[in-house]
Formats: C-alpha cells, sequence, structure tokens
C-alpha cells in the first residue's frame, strides 16, 4: 500500500447488456478511483452525481463494494437546455 490518495471527480456510467442482462459500471473518473485503489493507494473515492434508478444504485453498490469512498450525492435534478453553444450551455433545473 502507498500513502496517496486519489479522487475520481466527474462523470459516471454503466455499460449496459440487455441480451446478457449484465451492467457493468464504468466512466473514466471512476475507473481511475478504482484502479487507484488496485495498484495501492491507501485512500481512493469518486465524486459526481448519481441518478435515481437502478443502474445509480448498480454503481453505488459496486464502489462500496470495492471499498471507494463516495460523496453521499444522489439525486440528479431534472434539467432542461435552454440555449447552447459550442463552448457555453445554460440549464434551468427544477
Amino acid at each position: 500500500m502507498y500513502d496517496v490518495s486519489a479522487l475520481g471527480f466527474g462523470d459516471n456510467v454503466v455499460d449496459k447488456y440487455e441480451h446478457i442482462k449484465t451492467m457493468y459500471p464504468g466512466g473514466n473518473c471512476v475507473n481511475f478511483a478504482v484502479y487507484a485503489k488496485m495498484f495501492g493507494a491507501k485512500r481512493s473515492a469518486y465524486m459526481g452525481y448519481f441518478g435515481n434508478d437502478a443502474e445509480a444504485e448498480h454503481v453505488m453498490y459496486a464502489l462500496d463494494d470495492i471499498g471507494i469512498e463516495t460523496v453521499p450525492r444522489k439525486s440528479w435534478r431534472a434539467c432542461k437546455v435552454v440555449r447552447e453553444q459550442l463552448w457555453l450551455m445554460e440549464t434551468e433545473c427544477s
């Protein structure tokens, strides 16, 4: 174990294969936190928003099972894009 702490900050996704009823959690930030833990980081965490569906629960369960710390934020607010440009996206959230 190395005296290193790692934080993956950003999005999380699920690769879903419905024909075999299997979901794999991931996303670059999640993968970073997992590999940091696998390669010996003393602490490893993921920070980002989770949805409020079965896929989000699957990602949270998998991270907890591996021993990745998470920010206790589960809900995603419903937002719609009101104006979008190449470098800017404005949203209205409820």
